[in-house]
């Protein structure tokens, strides 16, 4: 493998790693505001 299609591959992981914290976030969002646990 080389240097460039490495970088690549872990700039795409990054990626889907950020969007998929950041979709947890929007529905958990949305499903935890009717219960206020934390406030």
């Amino acid at each position: 493998m080389t240097k460039e299609s490495a970088s690549k591959l872990f700039d795409r992981l990054k990626w889907v790693i950020a969007l998929a914290i950041f979709g947890t976030a929007v529905v958990g969002n949305s499903y935890f505001s009717d219960i206020a646990f934390l406030y």
